[in-house]
């Protein structure tokens, strides 16, 4: 799972000056415009959440947000 946030003056570091990436595509958006916010599995998306450990604690959105994800879901199925 991939949470993202979309809207102006989002950037993904981890597509950073890529005009297009695959995930980005998925939710119809680019990496100049939203941004991974959450993930799960292996991924480690860089995130600041303080200056230095004493302002501005947390993680801002704007009422021009919204929110993306791109899920995968995994069956297992077992036939005797």
């Amino acid at each position: 799972m991939v949470h993202f946030t979309v809207g102006p003056g989002r950037q993904d570091p981890t597509c950073f000056g890529n005009p297009m990436s695959l995930p980005h595509l998925d939710i119809g958006s680019t990496p100049g415009a939203s941004e991974r916010s959450f993930s799960s599995g292996n991924e480690r998306t860089p995130m600041v959440t303080a200056v230095d450990g004493k302002v501005d604690a947390g993680y801002h959105v704007t009422a021009n947000d919204k929110f993306a994800m791109i899920v995968d879901l995994m069956v297992s199925v077992n036939i005797t």
